[in-house]
């Protein structure tokens, strides 16, 4: 199992024309990506009705200004003005709800459509980011938004097309993404990563750009901002732990995904075989995890001579 055909597209892609599919999934000849991936080993029934990452939120928008404005030109952004002509000679605070307003979005359709103060804070926020001199190295000279595509031949030798987009690519060793978090504090940053299949990207992304250059990259950096003000930073790099479990599991989804494409069948939460799962007429057994007892303030009446004891923790 490995990637052929594995080459560069485009530096300096847009979302927009990354994310364009020319066939619907199910079908063979869609290209994944890692968050298919980590949809699909969650759970292929979703996926397969259209299910996504629920990323349609506040954070997602502010993180692709981020992204815009210190990835890109930024031409892609437009600033509301502060007031529009009310045809009478006046000035009104600019409100949606105004004729001229949604015209003036009908124009702009496509870009990313914000606010002067909102502007003003994300300028900020890339400063703090470019401030930095260890983060600012790793931009200098480097290749932005480098979208790269290979396809994954099985043992059986199906095909499944892949696709990624790497937000930084460094001179050096390294690929980099940029990431907005609610926190960059060291702990539950790692929780985040392994939430959101971070170390899955991470291992995808450096197997497909070497096996697209011929290189030998082998770390993965996060360049993290907090999402609200005063906008700190973070700097990490992905272990060989990280890289070994996400290469692990974006191979396990691709195997998931073959079989789902082979069978045409998509199986749900409950019919995922899994080893670990009890299942009794087609119910999943379900149990508290170890720290839900352990941290429990009662007593539970065990059938096994006692064995859960009294916890009182």
């Amino acid at each position: 199992m490995s990637f052929v055909n594995a080459r560069i597209i485009k530096k300096q892609a847009s979302n927009d024309e990354y994310r364009k599919q020319d066939y619907p999934r199910g079908d063979s000849r869609y290209r994944v990506s890692r968050s298919d991936l980590c949809q699909i080993a969650a759970c292929p029934h979703k996926w397969l009705a259209g299910g996504d990452e629920g990323d349609s939120t506040k954070s997602t928008e502010w993180g692709t200004l981020i992204d815009t404005l210190l990835l890109s030109d930024g031409l892609n952004i437009a600033v509301t003005p502060e007031t529009y002509d009310d045809g009478k000679g006046g000035q009104k605070p600019w409100n949606w709800n105004a004729t001229v307003c949604r015209e003036w979005r009908e124009i702009n359709q496509g870009r990313i459509i914000v606010k002067p103060d909102t502007l003003a804070k994300a300028e900020l926020a890339v400063k703090r980011i470019r401030d930095d001199a260890t983060i600012a190295a790793v931009l200098d000279k480097a290749d932005f938004q480098v979208w790269v595509q290979a396809d994954w031949q099985t043992s059986d030798k199906m095909i499944i097309p892949v696709k990624g987009l790497i937000d930084i690519v460094p001179c050096g060793d390294s690929l980099a993404d940029f990431k907005t978090t609610a926190t960059a504090s060291i702990r539950p940053y790692g929780r985040s990563i392994y939430s959101f299949g971070y170390h899955v990207q991470a291992a995808l992304y450096l197997d497909m750009w070497n096996a697209a250059t011929g290189g030998k990259r082998d770390a993965f950096l996060h360049v993290i901002q907090e999402s609200s003000e005063p906008y700190e930073i973070g700097r990490r790099q992905l272990d060989s732990d990280w890289l070994a479990l996400g290469r692990a599991q974006y191979k396990q989804a691709l195997e998931r995904y073959a079989q789902c494409l082979a069978s045409k069948a998509w199986p749900s939460y409950d019919d995922i075989e899994n080893p670990n799962i009890m299942r009794v007429n087609g119910w999943t057994v379900t149990s508290p995890e170890p720290w839900m007892i352990m941290n429990s303030d009662c007593k539970m009446a065990d059938n096994r001579e006692g064995i859960l004891g009294d916890f009182r923790v």
